[in-house]
């Protein structure tokens, strides 16, 4: 990959990574799960808006970007942040981060399936193998990453349905690659996610009327910089990459959980976790590698 797309993909990388972060901060101050859903999804959608308007002279969505969006809306943040969401209640971030490394995999069998060009060869395969082995050995540690042990094996089901959706969802998104735009998609996406979540929020958790200053700025931070940047970037991508080659944000994303759980969580990372993650850092390598190497052709 070239330059800008590894600063495009390690910016959603770090704030995907991030959000986990937060989304464990906001359990500590208290913030339910839908709570949490349904503020960042506003802000995020509030916040695409804005610099959508301003950006493209005040031109609104079009019905594809519409259509777009709400499929990814319901397929790529409602579901799929559900499940990871509570998966952060149970388990450590670093833990529940580092099952984001099934995205490339969960990818690469969809967009075998439906996208004709990304076909998986021997060497996708092997590094996707690779990274898939780090997620393994975390899962059979029976290690949450919590100082409580947390629930792993919860959390590591929850975590996988997420994924698979978020692998549907990157095929559909690279498949109409060119017929949005990534900052007014990302506002429609998450304006439909708010509009899914927040009756939920209201019946479940009421009204986030006692909600401190602390909360609201970790709120606004995982809307902002857990939210709609990481989203920006990830579609940006799809203009110019390849599906499997976006979803190796997925490998990146569980090092920014790690290392920030350790430090800002007084987190543990336990000899498995860090084996787990050496794992999928060496998937993200041969992954890389493979997909920039052109297949050997006989010929005479």
């Amino acid at each position: 990959m070239k330059l800008r797309q590894w600063l495009l993909l390690v910016g959603a990388a770090l704030g995907f990574g991030g959000s986990g972060l937060l989304t464990r901060v906001a359990f500590v101050d208290g913030l339910g799960a839908w709570t949490q859903m349904g503020i960042r999804y506003l802000v995020a959608a509030a916040g695409a808006f804005a610099v959508a308007r301003r950006l493209d002279d005040g031109e609104g969505p079009s019905r594809a970007e519409w259509r777009i969006g709400s499929v990814l809306g319901i397929w790529n943040v409602t579901v799929p942040y559900a499940f990871i969401t509570y998966a952060y209640a149970v388990a450590s971030a670093g833990f529940v981060g580092t099952f984001t490394a099934l995205i490339p995999a969960a990818t690469a069998v969809f967009a075998h399936r439906l996208l004709p060009d990304e076909r998986l060869d021997r060497g996708v395969v092997a590094g996707l193998a690779v990274g898939l082995a780090g997620v393994v050995v975390l899962g059979a540690s029976g290690d949450g990453g919590l100082a409580t042990g947390g629930r792993p094996v919860l959390a590591a089901a929850l975590a996988t349905v997420g994924i698979a959706a978020i692998g549907w969802s990157g095929v559909y998104a690279k498949r109409h690659a060119g017929a949005y735009r990534p900052l007014v998609v990302t506002g429609v996406q998450f304006a439909v996610a708010a509009a899914a979540v927040l009756p939920i929020m209201a019946v479940v958790e009421g009204l986030p009327l006692e909600v401190s200053p602390r909360g609201w700025l970790v709120l606004g931070s995982l809307g902002l910089g857990g939210t709609l940047l990481p989203f920006v970037f990830y579609y940006a991508l799809f203009r110019t990459a390849a599906a499997t080659q976006v979803a190796l944000v997925g490998y990146l994303v569980p090092f920014v959980g790690l290392v920030g759980g350790v430090v800002l969580l007084d987190e543990v990372v336990t000899l498995p976790i860090a084996l787990g993650a050496a794992l999928v850092l060496a998937g993200v390598f041969l992954t890389d590698r493979a997909r920039r190497t052109p297949p050997v052709r006989s010929g005479r």
